[in-house]
């Protein structure tokens, strides 16, 4: 992914960042607080990661614009808060009412998001997780732990960096699966000891040609209840799941009729306002975050598309969640099938616990299940011990590049390198902090081969010397990858033109920014501009 534009404005004023090339990209200014963070944060926050801008910036009041190169083709997205635009060569126009949605798209055309274990779950990355792949931002930086750590956490983020390398998760939800053998086993160790020193046996049903013992009978009636009850729970979850999609059809096919509808009314007279006579007609997102004038033929039939494709997308979710409810009753029924009970079966002996099977024959099957169980815990959890040998395998392999590139720019160095992330009592700070970041940063992108750009805001934090510097540029530049950098220079450097020698540098000054306001109405038609094409109303 290579980033060629980013732009911020609403209808008073705007900024626009074309200036980006490949390669090593460094946006400086003389001081502070002149944009730098600002149009960096914006690249992330418009590919999905949570804003984090200064607290004297009113995002949630702007629009932000991105255009990128993914493969060849060039996606561009606009942002207003949770809402997205995306236009592209695929599937032209297409609206996303929040950041989920939104990420499902990036999952699919931008880059396969990776997946790991969590709570005893395949999961999905989230863009926030993902991001810290390749970005760090000025804020919030720690060497100990990832940023914005809550729901996940650096156990997270590296199986996230093991599975993107081995792809070992082959199973879903192992630690799940062992913990419920391993209770079944225990449970099955309990009949087994009730069985040999049962000396009684029941009476024989007449509907049944063996002897039976009570309690197994007792539990297995109870198994088959639990079962059962599990089963009409997961129905109801994915009947309402259905309810909920279906009315969001609904929806969707009463705007498309309404713009169907607005389409005749226009070709056979004119609709306006009764209160102030206009004739231009808006259609607003959910939250109000764009705005569409429908009056135009062509925006209609752009958001006509984009709400075909919704209902095409919601259909074929809804048949799958019929389909999940329809293998659901049949599993229901099979609950039963798979104990040899009939539904009358059920029925009855829910009623009366009575005795099944010859108590001789019911131990040695009991016996082969044991040993069944204690066979699959064991292979399971030789895989559990793998999963865990990849995730140290790729952190080791990290690591060892970070020591290389450490060196490179400070062979004198004596930071240790025993973890992605260290100890929360020896958090490094200052200089030593960057350097482990940006060495960090570069050995992931080795590792991984990863397709993003590297993006550090304020790469010279904590004083960064000028040796050590020099020393790390070049490492950037021999990255197969774009590099997009900030940061302040002091007058003196600044005075010089510091960088200006660098001839794979390309060097972007915002120190004639006003400061603490970099937006400005002499880039609002620039901006009007790029974004007609969403055909939104500022």
């Amino acid at each position: 992914m290579k980033i060629n534009m980013v732009a911020i404005g609403n209808s008073e004023q705007a900024f626009v960042e074309k200036r980006i090339t490949n390669g090593v990209n460094i946006i400086i200014s003389d001081d502070n607080d002149r944009g730098k963070t600002i149009v960096i944060q914006s690249i992330l926050f418009v590919l999905g990661n949570v804003p984090v801008y200064p607290t004297s910036f009113d995002w949630k009041n702007h629009y932000f614009y991105l255009s990128i190169d993914v493969n060849n083709s060039t996606i561009e997205i606009l942002r207003k808060r949770n809402q997205f635009i995306v236009i592209d060569s695929k599937n032209s126009f297409q609206i996303f009412e929040t950041v989920k949605d939104f990420t499902k798209y990036f999952d699919k055309e931008i880059y396969k998001l990776p997946q790991f274990i969590k709570n005893e779950k395949k999961e999905t990355a989230s863009l926030d997780l993902f991001h810290q792949l390749y970005f760090v931002g000025q804020d919030e930086r720690s060497t100990s732990n990832i940023v914005n750590a809550g729901r996940y956490n650096k156990v997270d983020f590296l199986n996230m960096l093991a599975f993107m390398k081995y792809d070992y998760l082959t199973e879903t939800g192992l630690s799940e699966k062992i913990n419920k053998l391993k209770s079944e086993l225990k449970n099955l160790k309990i009949d087994i000891d009730k069985k040999n020193k049962s000396i009684k046996y029941k009476k024989r049903l007449k509907k049944y040609e063996e002897a039976t013992n009570l309690v197994e009978v007792e539990k297995k009636f109870k198994r088959v209840r639990l079962a059962l009850n599990k089963r009409i729970k997961e129905i109801s979850e994915l009947e309402k799941d259905l309810a909920r999609l279906e009315n969001f059809m609904s929806t969707r096919d009463r705007l498309k009729n309404e713009l169907n509808s607005l389409n005749k009314e226009l070709n056979y007279g004119n609709v306006k306002c009764n209160d102030c006579g206009s004739k231009n007609i808006i259609y607003s997102s959910k939250d109000d975050s764009f705005s569409f004038n429908v009056s135009n033929s062509d925006i209609r039939r752009k958001i006509l598309e984009s709400i075909d494709r919704e209902i095409l997308t919601t259909r074929f979710e809804i048949n799958e969640k019929k389909s999940l409810i329809r293998e659901k009753i049949n599993d229901r029924s099979q609950v039963l099938v798979d104990e040899g009970l009939t539904h009358e079966d059920y029925v009855y002996f829910s009623e009366f616990n009575k005795s099944l099977i010859d108590y001789n024959d019911e131990l040695k099957e009991l016996l082969d299940i044991k040993d069944s169980l204690e066979l699959e815990i064991t292979t399971l959890e030789n895989q559990k011990k793998n999963s865990s040998k990849e995730s140290k395998l790729a952190e080791k392999k990290i690591l060892e590049l970070m020591k290389k590139e450490y060196h490179y720019f400070d062979n004198e160095g004596n930071l240790e390198f025993d973890s992605l992330f260290t100890k929360r009592n020896v958090t490094h700070s200052g200089s030593d902090r960057q350097e482990f970041m940006s060495a960090k940063l570069i050995a992931i992108n080795k590792f991984l081969e990863l397709p993003f750009p590297i993006i550090i805001d304020a790469f010279r934090e904590g004083e960064l010397s000028t040796n050590k510097e020099e020393l790390m540029i070049p490492r950037f530049e021999k990255l197969n990858t774009q590099v997009i950098l900030s940061c302040t220079l002091k007058k003196e450097e600044h005075f010089s033109n510091k960088y200006s020698e660098l001839k794979n540098v390309n060097k972007i000054d915002y120190s004639k920014n006003e400061k603490n306001h970099i937006l400005s109405a002499k880039a609002l038609k620039e901006f009007k501009e790029i974004i007609s094409k969403f055909n939104i109303t500022l």
